[in-house]
């Protein structure tokens, strides 16, 4: 069987085409693609807080390194992803008609959108990782801030404690990331977006995601910037995680304490330490240890505390732990 040259060229172009719709047709939208919990967000890490010092860290006040994010941002909803704005994230959008509203808050405790109540449905109809088109809002936010010149040769990130139930983020009108972990932290890395000066942060919040269907309990189903939003500056080599395990031993008379450190990165041919201390109630240090700075990220501490003072309901006993 023969085919003329040009009707070949035909077929081929009508199966070019029809792959392109079945291409355009498979897109998914990264509100409803469970294969994208994240995008550019940091490794969790235990809640740590950076302090100038020992003095500073022992008084567990604000820290210098710390900038909140909290308080009026501006603000507007739409009932639909359609509606949405699509370039007020750049720095010359102008949001003067917006709303003020109050961070962190669920925007319906702000008298935007409406309270839903769900016991074992979901507040959608289940298409999972679909969600309505015809209602799903969209809360757009923006602010100012600036970074303190302080904070100069310094990593910077965004901290967002909670976040209902997806969000995109920029920084200057530049993408940074998204995240659908609406009940846990999303912290990002932005010390290449930020400037000197005045700079802007943009968050654009979905009501509904594919992260809706794993919240299907009894409970409100709210949305927006539900928990605090800081800046933290950090050393380019600084401490990212830690891990204590304070135990007994057989006798539950002395304890076994076990800390692990991790650093943000293995330096080659640094020079200091890691050093783990441990204070008493009246800050008296019992244990000090450090370990010299290797070409690698983790450290791991061991030590016995001989008598330890035991924690129970009635006698609550506290050490603090230092990590430098």
């Amino acid at each position: 069987m023969f085919i003329k040259r040009e009707k070949l060229a035909i077929i081929t172009a009508v199966y070019l085409l029809l792959l392109q719709l079945t291409v355009h047709a498979q897109t998914i939208n990264d509100w409803e693609n469970p294969q994208l919990v994240s995008q550019n967000t940091m490794p969790p890490h235990a809640h740590l807080i950076p302090y100038g010092d020992e003095k500073q860290a022992l008084q567990k006040g604000s820290s210098p390194f710390i900038q909140s994010l909290d308080g009026t941002w501006k603000f507007t909803l739409v009932n639909t992803v359609a509606e949405r704005p699509i370039e007020f994230y750049k720095n010359n959008f102008d949001t003067r008609q917006w709303k003020d509203i109050k961070v962190p808050a669920n925007w319906q405790t702000e008298g935007f959108d409406k309270f839903i109540f769900t016991d074992v449905e979901y507040p959608i109809k289940p298409n999972p990782p679909y969600v309505p088109t015809d209602f799903n809002p969209v809360g757009s936010y923006k602010r100012n801030f600036t970074v303190p010149a302080t904070w100069s040769g310094n990593n910077i990130f965004i901290h967002l404690g909670a976040v209902n139930s997806f969000f995109y983020i920029w920084i200057n009108g530049k993408y940074v990331g998204l995240s659908k972990d609406s009940k846990t932290p999303a912290e990002f890395d932005i010390t290449k977006f930020v400037q000197k000066g005045q700079n802007t942060v943009s968050i654009q919040v979905f009501r509904f995601s594919d992260g809706t269907y794993l919240e299907g309990q009894d409970m409100w189903k709210l949305s927006g910037i539900e928990r605090s939003v800081y800046l933290i500056a950090r050393p380019v080599l600084s401490v990212y995680d830690f891990f204590i395990n304070a135990a007994l031993d057989d006798a539950y008379k002395d304890g076994l304490l076990s800390v692990d450190v991790s650093m943000n990165t293995a330096p080659v041919a640094a020079t200091g330490f890691v050093e783990i201390k441990l204070l008493d109630n009246e800050n008296k240090t019992i244990l000090q240890q450090q370990q010299p700075l290797a070409n690698k990220s983790s450290y791991h501490f061991a030590a016995t505390i001989p008598s330890v003072r035991q924690w129970n309901a009635e006698h609550p006993e506290l050490y603090s732990l230092l990590i430098n």
